[in-house]
């Protein structure tokens, strides 16, 4: 129950306008390990946390394979042991970058096509 509160405080105070997504999506995806570990039924040192956690999220929160992966690979895995993600990540054949857009939701996870 306490994490579930202090999860849901984190990110409460990211969408009321504080500007501060890190700490949420941290504790957000320490969940999805969690939960990533709970469904698959491994949690030991040799575990494949970043499959267990893509499997998780589509199975039980709808994201497609390619937006999961994605998420892990720009978020998580940078997040929780850099604090930071990279500003571009290559994945397949392109590269992809992220920008925080606070007041519009149209843009979650939606893929924007820039100039070279």
């Amino acid at each position: 129950m306490e994490k579930t509160s202090s999860l849901e405080k984190d990110v409460r105070h990211c969408l009321q306008g504080q500007l501060a997504p890190f700490p949420a999506l941290l504790y957000c995806f320490a969940t999805i390990d969690f939960l990533g570990a709970l469904f698959s039924g491994r949690a030991d040192k040799k575990a494949p946390t970043t499959q267990q956690s893509i499997d998780y999220m589509t199975s039980f929160m709808n994201y497609t394979f390619e937006n999961a992966d994605i998420l892990v690979n720009l978020f998580r895995h940078k997040l929780v042991h850099l604090a930071q993600p990279d500003p571009v990540i290559q994945h397949n054949s392109e590269k992809l970058t992220w920008r925080y857009h606070h007041d519009d939701k149209r843009f979650h996870l939606r893929k924007v096509q820039l100039p070279q």
